[in-house]
């Protein structure tokens, strides 16, 4: 009796932390977003080509999935990560635009996030700091949190041929119109193009990666729709974002 008792004396926290502890691992809590916007072009100095944006993922992914993502902006510590984070998604570049589709923790996803937008009280980003220096109009069309299941099996990234893309192109105009399905239709597609990957062989990966924009060439979103959605005021901002997410709390007693 003593053993029934102790069952059923756990709060609710205690059992869903135990239902998320025995669930498979694809299943995981995770937090999924998509983030687009525009890419500068400098004229000169590093960091001028298409390469650099996904050689910089690899490598900020790589840090915040081994070090501890919570750790504060700006600071020199490394605490160990334990949870074996698990990243995925897929950065599609263009020449004027990107998207990008990131699946991965809550803390991983906020590591994202603002990296993309540091506080302008921040000291001068490094020359490599890919988002500052090449990154514009940065806009979030999705953000979903506490969700079970993954679309993409991996995270990988691809440059982009505008040309291969048969998408309808989003325009300002139609964007007034139809703001939301616009928005729901392009987010649709990536998940899609996730969903398909899921589905591959791990011999078919490689070859279907390096033919994306032939292979999926409906569902990838075109560079003027993505830098139309970008431009768009009407939605929220990555900087907007941050402030009314991520900044402290104001209690007025």
């Amino acid at each position: 009796m003593a053993a029934e008792d102790a069952t059923y004396s756990k709060s609710l926290m205690d059992c869903i932390k135990l239902q998320r502890s025995s669930a498979p691992q694809h299943a995981a809590t995770s937090a999924r977003i998509v983030v687009c916007g525009s890419i500068l072009h400098p004229a000169s100095g590093t960091g001028g080509d298409l390469d650099s944006i996904a050689s910089y993922y690899q490598r900020f992914f790589k840090r915040v999935s081994t070090t501890n993502p919570n750790t504060s902006p700006g600071t020199d510590s490394v605490v160990a990560n334990q949870n074996n984070e698990i990243i995925t998604g897929m950065l599609l570049i263009s020449t004027e635009s990107f998207i990008h589709c990131l699946e991965a923790s809550t803390a991983i996803v906020l590591a994202f996030l603002r990296d993309l937008a540091p506080p302008m009280s921040q000291s001068t980003p490094p020359p490599d700091h890919v988002p500052s220096r090449r990154f514009a109009n940065l806009r979030i069309l999705l953000y979903l949190d506490d969700f079970p299941f993954r679309s993409y099996p991996f995270w990988a990234s691809r440059i982009i041929s505008d040309t291969a893309s048969t998408n309808n192109s989003v325009t300002a105009t139609s964007l007034q119109d139809q703001l939301e399905n616009s928005i729901s239709e392009v987010c649709l597609n990536i998940f899609k193009m996730g969903w398909s990957l899921s589905k591959l062989s791990k011999n078919e990966v490689k070859p279907t990666l390096d033919e994306l924009s032939e292979r999926y060439r409906d569902l990838i979103p075109s560079n003027n729709s993505v830098l139309a959605l970008s431009r768009c005021g009407s939605i929220l901002s990555v900087p907007e974002w941050l402030r009314m997410f991520d900044g402290r709390a104001h209690l007025i007693m």
